[in-house]
């Protein structure tokens, strides 16, 4: 009786910490993996933004099927010295209606951090043309930031990268 017991709580004990992981992970707005930028937004150096394609659904066969998938967007701050400031991150959807905005005011990403936000697989209003565009800076040079984004049909075995392409301007 002791001994299941001490399995119960151990059970209980692992199955709290693995939501409490899961949370920090897949947060609504990824706000737990990063700190208000306050002052440091003002005074940025060096900026940019990032287009990164994703697909919340995919269509297959002649019949026009579609499959529903969810969606993964990953911001690494791949410089092992200076924070990135993240100035926005903003979710369109096939015809280029801003869907959501996942940031009210700019925020520090730690040097080599990682946040990242989720697309629910049941979660189609992006369609297959919908896209994330991420504004970003910093106080001097910092190495670029790479930024994708991984779709994944899990019941069906089927998963992709789309890698985030910075948004230039071209023609002037």
């Amino acid at each position: 009786m002791r001994f299941g017991l001490v399995i119960c709580g151990l059970l209980l004990a692992l199955a709290c910490q693995e939501s409490q992981s899961e949370d920090a992970i897949f947060h609504p707005a990824g706000q737990r993996a990063l700190k208000p930028a306050g002052a440091q937004a003002d005074a940025l150096t060096v900026s940019g933004e990032v287009y990164v394609p994703i697909y919340s659904n995919v269509y297959w066969g002649r019949s026009g099927g579609v499959m529903e998938i969810s969606a993964t967007l990953s911001v690494r701050n791949v410089d092992a010295r200076r924070p990135l400031v993240l100035t926005h991150v903003d979710y369109y959807d096939s015809r280029g209606k801003l869907i959501r905005k996942y940031l009210d005011a700019p925020v520090l990403l730690d040097p080599m951090g990682t946040v990242e936000w989720m697309i629910d697989v049941h979660d189609t209003e992006g369609g297959s043309g919908a896209n994330f565009i991420v504004g970003w800076g910093a106080q001097g040079p910092i190495a670029r930031p790479v930024m994708e984004a991984i779709m994944l049909a899990g019941s069906r075995g089927i998963s992709f990268v789309s890698q985030g392409r910075p948004v230039e301007v071209v023609g002037e």
